[in-house]
């Protein structure tokens, strides 16, 4: 036994004596040399809104350190990575043993504008007749290097009939790969597709990690309280009710008559949380104006805290009931345009799912050099059917232009997605550049060393096309069905190179009728900031 003690005991000792070795610390002081100098002073100008301290975490130089003139390219060229500055210059002044850092810099202007735009919005009946038309004007303003410390602050807002207001932040946690992401918002919003009107205050809050060649993973989660109201300017009379004839019981015999059916703005409160994790990876050249490479986002979704069979569409039963089987009821509600679960219970509003998201966006070069295409494709499949808040739609601007948003979506009863665009983008005329007015103006109080700025006009053509459906397993259901769209259309951009901006104008002369299938003329346009890929 005592042999036993005494190996272990030996064996530890070596243990330790290992780490020893191979964790032993330097020196903390490294002494100084004949003929070194030290960093006495870094004295940073330009720093408007970003801390001084950040700038010297970004320059890895601090005071007391022996003087290297390596550490200037070096310190300057992480701070450019920082993206916050137009502008870095370092230069050293030396004194008697010692050396006075000067870092200058001139700060991008940190106010952008991230949204704006807006689109007009239909609502379809049957045979694609268009009930109703809507607008939506939405805007968006972000201040970068927010606090002086690389956060970001966005603010956004939709006004007309829809109506919303957000706000997001983003921290970065400085020399590390992990960030967060926090935002909430209120919005009030009718539905496209059903008499509801939506009222919902959000929460959401997420956290990611980033590795090396564009790689990040994040995970999250999102309540939120909803609310629906049954939109007042309903149906009230229906003319073709049926009553059972009490005078042969054995025999029922539908009576048609005029009875009033009235539906009343009912409130339906409950809460719902989401959580979710997804992965990205960016292989572009580049993130504006992508010419070659790919990127790919791939995200899990669920909703454990969901209403559930607590939570369907309200109505009241007509006022004498007693004329009315339950059978007939059903069949108002249908004629009026709701939609029932196997059990004929009114149908729910929400229940748990589990949702697969995937998007791919793919670059290469075109016919000609300065000509490239850009395809993009998204899948989204869900186990279960998610309820009327939570259904799946294609068309708008990101999505299939030409339609409005949401108005692909298989009868009201889509839960599934796939879709897929496609884009020839090719230069149309470039200006030349500003530096005929670089004695005139002078662009860096603007935030921006605008030497080399020019504008650039490009066209392309594209194509979408989306697919919707029911159940995840059985794309084709004769049944239960399936619907599909798509567009033809022609784009123009005003590219900004050096503010990595854009401003597009898509056209689309050309949609696929949902109700006949066969392509239709008419104009339709889209407006915004910023290419959707």
């Amino acid at each position: 036994m005592s042999s036993i003690l005494t190996y272990i005991f030996s064996a530890v000792l070596i243990l330790h004596s290992l780490c020893s070795i191979v964790y032993a610390r330097p020196a903390e002081v490294k002494k100084k040399v004949a003929g070194e100098k030290l960093v006495k002073e870094i004295v940073v100008r330009g720093n408007k809104a970003t801390k001084h301290e950040l700038i010297l975490l970004f320059m890895e130089i601090d005071t007391g350190e022996v003087f290297d003139s390596s550490m200037i390219p070096s310190a300057k060229k992480r701070l450019e990575s920082t993206g916050l500055f137009a502008k870095v210059d370092i230069f050293a002044l030396s004194a008697a043993g010692s050396v006075t850092l000067y870092v200058l810099l001139v700060e991008r202007p940190f106010f952008t504008i991230s949204t704006i735009g807006g689109d007009l919005l239909e609502r379809y009946g049957k045979e694609s007749k268009v009930l109703w038309q809507k607008g939506r004007v939405k805007f968006g303003v972000t201040k970068l290097n927010f606090r002086g410390k690389m956060e970001s602050l966005t603010l956004t807002i939709t006004l007309l009939e829809w109506r919303s207001l957000g706000v997001s932040w983003h921290k970065p946690f400085l020399k590390t790969p992990y960030y967060l992401n926090l935002s909430a918002g209120i919005s009030d919003e009718p539905s496209q597709v059903y008499t509801l009107r939506t009222q919902r205050a959000y929460f959401r809050s997420s956290a990611g990690r980033r590795f090396g060649n564009g790689i990040v993973l994040y995970a999250g989660f999102k309540p939120r309280i909803v609310n629906t109201m049954v939109i007042e300017n309903d149906i009230r009379k229906h003319p073709y009710i049926a009553q059972i004839d009490s005078s042969d019981l054995s025999n029922p015999v539908k009576v048609w008559d005029t009875v009033e059916y009235v539906i009343p703005t009912k409130d339906t409160w409950f809460i719902e949380s989401h959580i979710f994790s997804g992965l990205n990876i960016d292989k572009r050249d580049r993130a504006f104006d992508s010419r070659k490479g790919w990127k790919c986002n791939v995200s899990f979704q669920t909703n454990p805290l969901h209403p559930s069979e607590k939570v369907y569409r309200n109505y009241d039963r007509y006022q004498d009931s007693s004329k009315i089987d339950n059978k007939s009821h059903l069949e108002v509600l249908k004629s009026l345009g709701y939609t029932f679960d196997r059990e004929h219970k009114l149908e729910l509003l929400s229940q748990q799912y589990f949702q697969l998201y995937s998007q791919f966006q793919f670059y290469h070069r075109g016919f000609f050099e300065r000509d490239r295409f850009a395809y993009r494709t998204k899948l989204l499949l869900r186990d279960r059917d998610g309820g009327i808040l939570n259904r799946v739609g294609a068309g708008g601007e990101s999505s299939l232009r030409g339609y409005g948003n949401g108005t692909i979506d298989n009868n009201r009863k889509a839960d599934n997605l796939a879709a897929f665009s496609m884009e020839y983008r090719f230069p149309i005329f470039t200006t030349p550049t500003f530096d005929m007015f670089s004695d005139i103006i002078d662009f860096s109080k603007f935030g921006y060393d605008l030497s080399g700025f020019y504008y650039r006009l490009d066209g392309c053509l594209f194509f979408d096309a989306a697919y919707v459906w029911n159940k995840w397993s059985e794309p084709y259901h004769p049944r239960k069905g399936h619907e599909d769209g798509y567009s033809i259309g022609l784009g123009f951009r005003v590219m900004l190179p050096t503010l990595a901006r854009s401003i597009a104008w898509d056209i689309v002369p050309l949609v696929e009728d949902p109700a006949t299938g066969k392509f239709e003329w008419g104009w339709r346009w889209n407006l915004y900031i910023d290419l959707h890929f």
